[in-house]
């Protein structure tokens, strides 16, 4: 694996914000459901260019750039991702170059799946074949290894998250610096891994919708990505066990204690810090009906999937349908991987929040800052290579930035320099419609949820409205009876989830946290991506 530094190019001048050439298109569709909100310093140097990193490793790994390419670049044009004014985004352009070099997706593949455009809206594919060869040499034999390489991180991970996060706290300076170093390398490892079986899923995905459109049975194809094994149905499915079948909510924290209502930000408290939201919501689960226990709900959705395969067999020719049984395979190797990838450097990065804790209390016992919890106003290199001499002042100066960036709003998506504006209260007048990312129809109040540390008071049928998702939203999932969200794509998390659970799902309104409100009756359709208010809220 390649060497990375901690070293932040901007650690002394803003590390959140970059500046962008005037040509380059960003969005930040799906770094919101990963990195959510205005990050710390400390938390987006750790993002940075690790992120970077592992997702050109994973392209390396299925051949489509050189080792040459692989280490993050320098300039901000040139890298993946970037952060601006506290929030991440991803480099539109080159990941549609990738597209273009690559054999098994397309610009408009990705515009739709990804980044919740309309393909009609980007430029359209300019395909180059140069490394096809070395591509399909590589993605095979990777194919068979990667599924089972993500799984044995997950497993592994979780063996030494068990013990690296609980346990912390016990340890000295050195220890905890030592431990964040090594949260970080697994983080990486584990991202890698998972940034190769994403690219093979997505591909995998393609294939599933040509076959699906060759048949004339465009819509079986969101049927046929739900009812796989899951991470995140079986941490519901265990939080069920907590509220209905007597299980200890310490052996729920000890397996899934890495989440928390903002898992994507280092300083946030994650679950085996503060259990108070999930406890909540397991008291939430004691009030519902027996058939909504998600073991007897993926039971459904698996039958349902194998009755849609059934379908889509029938309506294909021999050679096509050799080429779905293939897929169906396929599908139930990688779509898993998605999610135990992304638990795996969740773990590290929740291991990582403890090591940083650990050191903030040092760092405050030697006065070297006022409190602990500043220790998140600094950036990974300095925590690793050596303290500034002017913490305190540092730390009021980022903590002064944050907050002025959390006054903002950027553009879902630019080109250029994105340009913020105040945060407005006002609200569109136009219900918004999406993409239909999980089939259904469902009625009922809405929700709208915009931090689940303060207002995550969902009862059971309500529609759940917000801007994007994480894993740790999973379990709410359960809860409502459908899905609306401001941003994402066909393979956001919103979007796999709710197919597992099996809700409709409407993604990508842009501006429905805006647009609707708690108490608003809907219907929403998630397979046309239709939002319909049938009647304002009660209270106005």
């Amino acid at each position: 694996m390649a060497t990375l530094s901690s070293r932040s190019p901007t650690a002394r001048v803003d590390p959140l914000h970059r500046r962008s050439g005037p040509d380059t298109t960003w969005t930040r569709v799906n770094m919101a459901e990963g990195i959510p909100g205005v990050q710390s310093p400390l938390s987006w140097s750790f993002w940075d260019d690790s992120l970077d990193f592992m997702m050109r490793e994973g392209y390396r790994r299925l051949g489509v750039i050189t080792a040459y390419e692989t280490p993050p670049a320098s300039r901000v044009d040139l890298r993946l991702v970037a952060a601006f004014f506290g929030r991440s985004a991803l480099n539109v352009d080159l990941f549609r170059e990738i597209a273009d070099a690559t054999p098994w997706t397309s610009r408009e593949a990705f515009d739709s799946y990804y980044f919740g455009m309309h393909p009609a809206d980007g430029p359209k594919s300019r395909k180059r074949r140069a490394r096809y060869p070395i591509m399909l040499a590589r993605t095979l034999p990777a194919m068979f290894r990667l599924s089972g390489q993500v799984q044995r991180n997950y497993q592994a991970t979780a063996r030494w998250w068990s013990g690296a996060a609980m346990q912390t706290h016990r340890t000295d300076l050195e220890g905890a610096t030592e431990r964040f170093r090594e949260a970080y390398a697994r983080f990486v490892q584990s991202g890698s891994a998972h940034s190769a079986a994403a690219q093979i899923a997505g591909a995998i995905c393609n294939l599933l919708g040509g076959l699906c459109e060759s048949a004339g049975r465009a819509e079986l194809a969101m049927t046929l990505l739900g009812g796989r094994e899951s991470v995140e149905v079986e941490t519901t499915s265990d939080l069920w066990d907590v509220a209905r079948a007597g299980m200890p909510m310490a052996d729920f924290l000890a397996r899934h204690g890495y989440q928390g209502p903002v898992m994507g930000e280092l300083s946030d408290a994650s679950w085996r810090e503060d259990s108070l939201p999930v406890e909540r919501l397991a008291r939430t689960y004691m009030t519902m009906h027996e058939s909504m226990n998600p073991r007897t709900l993926e039971r459904r959705r698996v039958a349902e999937r194998e009755a849609g395969e059934r379908e889509l067999l029938a309506a294909l020719g021999l050679p096509r349908r050799m080429l779905a049984h293939a897929v169906f395979r396929a599908l139930q190797a990688f779509i898993p991987c998605r999610e135990y990838g992304k638990a795996a450097m969740m773990m590290a990065f929740d291991a990582a929040r403890a090591a940083a804790r650990a050191i903030g209390e040092d760092m405050a016992r030697r006065d070297v800052i006022d409190e602990p919890a500043d220790v998140f106003y600094l950036t990974m290199a300095e925590l690793m290579d050596g303290y500034p001499h002017d913490a305190r002042e540092v730390v009021t100066k980022r903590r002064a930035e944050r907050a002025a960036y959390r006054e903002l709003e950027i553009p879902d998506t630019w080109t250029g320099e994105a340009t913020p504006k105040v945060a407005s209260e006002a609200e569109p007048q136009d219900v918004p419609a999406g993409i239909g990312v999980s089939p259904g129809i469902a009625e009922g109040r809405a929700r709208v949820i915009r931090d689940l540390r303060e207002d995550a008071e969902l009862e059971p049928g309500e529609i759940l409205v917000c801007e994007t998702t994480d894993p740790s939203w999973a379990a709410y999932f359960l809860v409502a009876s459908g899905v609306v969200t401001d941003l994402g794509g066909a393979m956001s998390h919103g979007a796999i989830v709710s197919r597992e659970i099996g809700i409709p799902c409407v993604v990508n309104t842009k501006t429905g946290t805006r647009t609707i409100r708690s108490g608003d009756l809907l219907r929403i359709d998630g397979t046309t991506g239709s939002v319909e208010k049938l009647a304002p809220s009660p209270t106005g």
